[in-house]
């Protein structure tokens, strides 16, 4: 609420407000911190770890319990900080409303942008409950929102994640598949003028490419 009044201040007339599924979070929850630890990867020592270095078998098999482990735990998260009596999404709910209002009393438009989780994009995505719950709460507000999830489904998890099984956040391949998706969502919903389209778009021809190559390899560019 406090970027957003500054932002109005500022006489902001198109407020895009980003989303992600676990924005429900409550900090103040105590027992936050210890679900969270249940998503990451448990790193065996020891014994353990001497016996998954020495055999491929026994690794894949430990790589796949704990595979098996965390989306019970991943399950077990979303389901906790989506119930509609978790503190964290009564205060979600309340925001969005809030955010609704503060715009709609200054004549500022308001567009939230719903992203998804980059994991498991290549099929079997399994946190479109969480999709489903927040369109519910924006469309409750009258809040328009654009739902990336179709933006970023068959792509690669691994290419497209901040830290690939870790850190599930979009990195910067993510966020230009995000800001072309949303430019043009608000330009057909008529958010922004359709003249701030570019006129031209350009992909390099392979021959580019392999001039470019030549160019930067020629002597000149490396002087004794």
């Amino acid at each position: 609420m406090k970027y957003l009044e500054e932002a109005l201040d500022w006489g902001a007339e198109l407020i895009v407000l980003g989303v992600f599924i676990n924005d429900s979070e409550d900090a103040r929850d105590a027992d936050l911190s210890a679900r969270k630890e249940e998503l990451l990867p448990r790193v065996p020592t020891g014994l353990g770890r001497t016996l998954l270095q020495t055999s491929r078998a026994l690794a894949w098999i430990y790589m796949r319990a704990e595979n098996m482990r965390r989306n019970r735990a991943g399950r077990a998260y979303l389901e906790y900080i989506l119930d509609p009596d978790y503190q964290g999404w009564k205060k979600f709910r309340k925001a969005i409303h809030r955010f609704e209002a503060g715009c709609r009393e200054r004549d500022a438009r308001l567009v939230a942008v719903i992203w998804p989780s980059m994991l498991r994009l290549e099929g079997g995505y399994p946190n479109r409950i969480a999709h489903e719950r927040i369109a519910s709460v924006l469309a409750d507000a009258a809040v328009p929102y654009l739902d990336l999830l179709a933006e970023f489904e068959d792509k690669s998890s691994m290419r497209l994640a901040a830290y690939p099984g870790i850190d599930l956040h979009p990195n910067e391949i993510g966020h230009r598949i995000g800001a072309a998706a949303i430019f043009n969502y608000l330009v057909e919903e008529g958010h922004i003028d359709p003249s701030y389209r570019p006129a031209h778009s350009w992909v390099p021809s392979e021959g580019h490419y392999r001039k470019e190559v030549r160019r930067k390899l020629s002597p000149e560019h490396f002087p004794p």
